[in-house]
């Protein structure tokens, strides 16, 4: 897909005629506000109604963008619930917040990761143009519009396996939640220069971490909670992903197709949480070969 293409289907899902469409992207008219949020205000940058109606449309071209299994914030089948669970049973936590990460996130880092990615490549500048806001610094994530979160997940696509693979290294766990980072083990030793790698890695993609928000916590001692779930009694892999990915892998079965890449990461994530749960799926998809005479 090119420009022309990208604008004339987003004018055919929205009804805006394609010239009027770039006119309403051109204007970028938002609407700011602040919200209180504790002791303090969080300025929100809300797209009007045409611009988030076309930044809405948007949403399905940018679902083909494969994201880590990591990536727990912001997608389709993905809640807190999920994150929570993926960490259950830990006996250390440790937990980093970005600091004003829709902020952080500038076109370059929107661009570079577009660009790596086959069918997004040559819509990568106008997909920046429609999904960020203006400002002295640049281009950044606007916090009130649909296609933030989204695009946020792409960008940190590049952080978030840099950091799987320290976590994988090191015996731990890994989960980014929009800005909320958890890396957990169940081992009885943590492994305290772990924060200072995370916070090398964030600034490396031209992020800087939430000190104050960020800490270890240990079983026992401290609350474990993730976004808002407490990991005491939470084990295994998470009921919602153990249903999507049979629900994959049967469908590719029929349908007589080999993996993807997206169905592989599952597996090799799951692998990570629950080696026999990974080779109860890795069965299963055997068995759905065989009976539909699928070739593995």
């Amino acid at each position: 897909m090119n420009e022309v293409e990208l604008y004339q289907f987003l004018s055919n899902q929205t009804n805006i005629h394609v010239k009027d469409l770039r006119k309403v992207i051109q204007q970028e008219t938002y609407y700011r506000y602040h919200i209180k949020q504790g002791s303090k205000y969080r300025q929100i940058e809300e797209p009007c109604e045409a611009l988030a109606r076309i930044q809405k449309a948007l949403l399905p071209i940018l679902d083909h963008y494969p994201l880590v299994p990591a990536c727990i914030g912001g997608r389709k089948g993905f809640n807190t619930k999920v994150n929570g669970d993926v960490h259950g049973g830990a006996k250390h936590l440790l937990k980093v917040d970005i600091s004003h990460c829709f902020q952080s996130i500038k076109s370059w880092h929107i661009n570079n990761a577009l660009r790596s990615h086959s069918e997004l490549n040559e819509i990568a500048n106008a997909i920046v143009r429609i999904g960020t806001i203006s400002c002295l610094e640049g281009r950044f994530l606007p916090t009130g519009a649909p296609t933030s979160p989204v695009l946020c997940n792409i960008s940190l696509t590049p952080l978030d396996l840099e950091i799987s693979v320290l976590a994988s290294r090191e015996g731990y766990l890994y989960t980014r939640y929009l800005d909320d980072i958890a890396l957990s083990t169940t081992n009885s030793e943590r492994q305290w220069s772990l924060i200072d790698s995370v916070f090398n890695i964030l600034k490396a993609y031209g992020l800087q971490p939430n000190k104050r928000k960020s800490r270890w916590m240990k079983l026992g001692r401290d609350k474990m909670e993730i976004t808002g779930i407490n990991l005491a009694h939470r084990t295994g892999v998470p009921r919602e992903l153990r249903r999507d990915l049979r629900v994959r892998l049967h469908h590719l079965a029929i349908e007589k197709k080999e993996l993807d890449m997206e169905t592989k990461g599952l597996l090799s994530y799951i692998h990570s949480i629950d080696p026999e749960s990974y080779q109860d799926f890795l069965t299963y998809w055997q068995e759905r070969c065989t009976r539909y005479e699928n070739p593995k």
